[in-house]
């Protein structure tokens, strides 16, 4: 093992690649869970207010877990490509902080720019006509 010190580019590829394969895995058994529970109860009939109740939360979870996978797989594409780190906010371009990557290996955007696009999420759920 050489007593060469890592690079933040490094260290953050490999937080990358092994969450990923962390991600991937969960959502593995997920899906393994989901195939076990629909073939235990095939035909099993449910009033639409239990089906709902018992399988939403699991497509939701999937779904979830999907996405966040392929968010690190941008991440990671970024990462080769030479950008990983930098904001892909309208406009931004700045280097996003380091705190925050650690935090959220595939944050796309810095804080101010997060700020932002949370503010305007709030106001097209309050006021579906701002644009």
């Amino acid at each position: 093992m050489s007593g060469k010190k890592k690079t933040w580019e490094e260290e953050a590829l490999e937080i990358l690649l092994s969450l990923k394969k962390k991600e991937e895995a969960g959502l593995n058994n997920l899906l393994e869970q989901e195939r076990k529970e629909r073939s235990e109860n095939p035909r099993q009939e449910f009033e639409p207010d239990e089906m709902v109740s018992q399988t939403v939360p699991l497509d939701d979870i999937i779904s979830r877990t999907r996405k966040r996978v392929e968010a690190i797989k941008t991440a990671i594409e970024r990462h080769k490509k030479g950008n990983y780190g930098i904001c892909q906010g309208e406009g931004c371009g700045e280097q996003i902080d380091i705190k925050r990557l650690k935090a959220q290996p595939f944050a796309l955007l810095c804080l101010k720019c997060q700020g932002e696009k949370e503010k305007k999420e709030v106001h097209k759920r309050i006021n579906p006509a701002y644009a």
